[in-house]
């Protein structure tokens, strides 16, 4: 099929074309021309058409172009007919009339029937056209090399040759079926076997991995139980979230680290989790330090001085405020 059809620019002019519903029934029989083969013809299913002519468009539907195809029957600009292959087709009248210089023996066979002998839905068929039957015998020998009596003699071979290697090949598939179905049998068995397997493991291994899951909280519980109690007294309220934190901490750091943190935050009168956790992830992989003050004079909850305040946050920040303010 070619890319293209040529368009008079007296369509701009025409009567009937302007008297047409609106715009967009103008611009999509103009269009469907573009889609024509070297007979006239294309597709009638409105649901091809919406697909072909408006795909970017939300507002058009199959109902709307039906419609459409309608008001072009009525107006004698094509012939809308439903062919024995079932489905339903368009045949532009006066299409060659148009086409100047159309060169049909150039063009690749169609395979859509022609109108006449089909049931017309919308149009009228004109007298030339139920008197042509399309292409001719030479046209066709031009595409093919055949001519439509020679085609019907290779076809006819085609199918006796086609027959003898089926009736040869049914025996032997007749008799791999019931191989082959038995084969297919004995493997979905064994596949279903092997899911039930699994799912008789599942329920096992779930409760087996839960009551590692609780074992360990136990244990972390019982051995946390120190730490949590000092955070409560030097930090502050101790918050579900909190509480898992400290217990992920004291798996990954120690509880030696753990509670050098705790009480380093404490000392300088940060108490947040922030900060704790500031100084577990300074130098991971160094040994716990002591705490800057002496155990026996731990520090009171005076309010802290505006520069003692500066030096905090530069320390939660990683710098050191010792070179640059003096005591």
């Amino acid at each position: 099929m070619a890319r293209g059809r040529f368009i008079s620019k007296s369509i701009t002019t025409d009567r009937e074309i302007n008297a047409l519903s609106s715009d967009t029934s103008r611009l999509a029989f103009t269009w469907l021309l573009t889609f024509a083969d070297c007979e006239g013809r294309v597709t009638g299913e409105p649901d091809l058409l919406l697909a072909s002519l408006f795909s970017r468009r939300q507002d058009i539907t199959p109902d709307l172009l039906e419609t459409f195809i309608q008001e072009w029957a009525s107006a004698g600009f094509i012939v809308w007919y439903l062919a024995p292959d079932g489905d339903r087709y368009i045949q532009f009248l006066n299409f060659s009339k148009h086409q100047i210089g159309l060169r049909k023996d150039r063009e690749a066979f169609n395979p859509i029937p022609a109108p006449e002998n089909a049931a017309l839905l919308a149009g009228t068929l004109p007298d030339e056209l139920r008197q042509s039957s399309g292409t001719t015998p030479d046209q066709l020998r031009s595409n093919s090399g055949l001519t439509p009596a020679e085609v019907k003699v290779k076809d006819k071979d085609k199918d006796e040759v086609n027959d003898e290697v089926n009736r040869e090949v049914e025996p032997t598939a007749a008799a791999a079926l019931p191989e082959q179905l038995q084969f297919e049998s004995e493997r979905a068995q064994h596949a279903l076997d092997h899911a039930k397997h699994m799912n008789a493991l599942r329920p096992s291994r779930n409760a087996l991995r839960m009551s590692e899951e609780r074992n360990w909280e136990v244990e972390a519980t019982a051995a946390s139980e120190p730490l949590l109690t000092l955070y409560s007294e030097e930090i502050g309220p101790l918050t579900p979230a909190i509480r898992a934190q400290l217990l992920q901490a004291l798996h990954q750091y120690g509880e030696d680290r753990l509670t050098y943190a705790i009480l380093e935050a404490s000392h300088h009168n940060v108490r947040s989790w922030k900060y704790i956790h500031a100084i577990l992830t300074a130098n991971p992989n160094s040994p716990p330090a002591r705490p800057t003050y002496p155990a026996q004079n731990p520090p009171t909850n005076r309010p802290l001085t505006a520069l003692e305040v500066v030096k905090a946050e530069m320390r939660r920040v990683g710098c050191d405020p010792a070179g640059i303010f003096k005591p």
